[in-house]
């Protein structure tokens, strides 16, 4: 049972990642005494910490992390720009019905914190995302958004990344691949719709 995620869906293909708490840390830069205290209570059992501290941003927000990257789905991503750490991830928003809504989303990843292996521009990695609901649209049919965070970024265990990456299907390379096609500014941050043919 998850704290933090709506156990009324499922991912098709779950992350089942788990992340490093140093690594966590770094990704919110965190320093000093700061780091020292949470590095310390990160530690304590995820149901306790649910339990005593779900006010605090810093560990609410620990929790959701971890819980993305156990239960989020797999998705087929590629650095555009190594430098600029912007990377497109693909997915389809669909929740209910066969009718596809194929997205890409092109985000900023802190790729400097990968130490696990090299990177480059044009690289396939995975990427693992939690999806979002429509509040203003309780009938939609589509998730109104999704967040795909690189699993690199938060763990150096190589072989747990190398498994995610194994996860995703060789279809959808090609379809990433084909929606990327269809975006003409892929430097721009943002979620794009995108069509796909049958």
């Amino acid at each position: 049972m998850s704290l933090t995620v709506d156990d009324s869906t499922f991912a098709s293909q779950p992350g089942a990642i788990q992340i490093s708490v140093y690594k966590y840390l770094d990704y919110h830069k965190c320093r000093g005494i700061k780091r020292m205290f949470y590095g310390i209570l990160l530690t304590v059992p995820k149901s306790i910490l649910f339990k005593l501290f779900k006010w605090n941003e810093t560990v609410y927000d620990w929790i959701v992390t971890c819980e993305l990257f156990t239960l989020g789905c797999v998705n087929p991503a590629v650095i555009i720009n190594k430098e600029k750490g912007l990377v497109a991830s693909y997915t389809d928003l669909t929740s209910i019905g066969d009718q596809a809504t194929p997205v890409v989303k092109i985000s900023v990843q802190p790729l400097h914190l990968i130490k696990n292996m090299k990177t480059k521009s044009g690289q396939r990695i995975s990427t693992v995302a939690l999806y979002f609901r429509d509040m203003e649209h309780e009938n939609a049919t589509a998730w109104k958004d999704f967040h795909p965070l690189v699993p690199n970024c938060f763990t150096d265990d190589i072989d747990a990344c190398l498994s995610c990456l194994e996860k995703i299907r060789p279809q959808a390379w090609t379809d990433l691949e084909f929606a990327l096609t269809q975006i003409v500014d892929k430097e721009k941050e943002g979620l794009y719709h995108v069509e796909m043919s049958n």
